[in-house]
């Protein structure tokens, strides 16, 4: 049987009730997004995967603190530029260490 198509705030809801498939589902309706952003910053496939994972991770943290869920689209994009951002401090660190 299909699953149905549930709004972002029943999502949201069946997230913070502890619904695997309200997780399932918000995070595949996102899935584009999120990784469109490292997509941008022309990161390699395994970035992308981590920046995804990380994202998915504050998205965990901060589902609580979310009042709006219409803003959750913009909310990821946002937390996605700055997992970019981080990553790439980090990678240009790495690659400034003399060896």
């Amino acid at each position: 049987m299909p699953t149905a198509i549930r709004d972002d705030a029943d999502l949201v809801r069946g997230c913070l009730a502890g619904e695997a498939a309200a997780w399932e589902q918000l995070l595949h309706r996102y899935r584009r997004l999120i990784y469109s952003v490292p997509m941008a910053f022309r990161f390699t496939n395994e970035d992308a995967d981590d920046v995804f994972q990380r994202v998915a991770m504050k998205l965990i943290e901060g589902l609580p603190k979310l009042r709006d869920p219409a803003a959750l689209p913009s909310w990821l994009a946002t937390v996605a530029r700055h997992e970019c951002h981080a990553l790439h401090r980090v990678e240009s660190r790495n690659v400034d260490t003399p060896v």
